[in-house]
């Protein structure tokens, strides 16, 4: 809230409102909105505070073993790589599954969404796309980011997202291939150069060992 008064501000605003508690506490609470919702995180969408992978790995106590097959199973990974996948299925991408999962056990149609195109500069540093870097996409002004030089497939992808996010916002139903999510769900809509594509998490894997982890098993 100290940038408000720069150009391009879109953090939180003073509206009167405090929001007290985790989203997921507040669903199981009752307190939403009866709206489709669109819930989903990017796929390297995590803010390491560590990079080292020892010690990272050393966090996770007797579940290390475990931790070290899911996130660097052939020890070649970097520590921001391994740091930013740990952080991000923390702090994003399981969360965002269990809302999804949540909101339609209580009958609220949700759209569970992973955007997985990183410029390949980011794919480099990151392994995946950053945090908010779905944006350019999403508003279809990759060309005016500046950031990084565009390449080939944005174009395309950002077509596709921005029609994907039109198409909600007109509807609750951002597309007719995309089905609401389940209680149960373990599919996501992965977007990427590929297209956008409904499938088998495949983090699945890794996002059931977090959720295990929030259950303090």
């Amino acid at each position: 809230m100290m940038t408000m008064a720069k150009p391009g501000y879109s953090g939180p605003m003073v509206d009167g409102r405090t929001i007290f508690g985790a989203s997921i506490d507040a669903i199981a609470a009752g307190l939403y909105a009866k709206v489709p919702v669109m819930v989903g995180a990017n796929s390297a969408d995590g803010f390491p505070m560590v990079t080292d992978k020892e010690k990272i790995f050393e966090a996770y106590g007797d579940k290390a073993p475990q931790a070290r097959k899911l996130y660097d199973p052939a020890g070649t990974e970097t520590g921001l790589i391994v740091g930013t996948m740990t952080s991000a299925d923390k702090m994003f991408i399981e969360p965002a599954r269990a809302v999804a999962r949540a909101l339609t056990e209580r009958g609220q149609p949700a759209y569970l969404f992973r955007f997985g195109y990183a410029h390949p500069d980011f794919q480099k540093a990151m392994g995946g796309a950053p945090h908010a870097s779905e944006l350019p996409y999403v508003f279809d002004t990759v060309a005016e980011r500046g950031q990084v030089k565009m390449v080939a497939p944005e174009a395309a992808v950002a077509k596709r997202t921005h029609d994907l996010w039109v198409a909600f916002a007109r509807s609750g139903k951002p597309d007719v291939n995309w089905p609401a999510a389940t209680a149960t769900d373990t599919k996501v809509m992965l977007i990427d150069e590929k297209g956008a594509v409904h499938i088998e998490d495949p983090y699945r894997a890794r996002l059931d060992f977090v959720e295990t982890l929030a259950a303090g098993n």
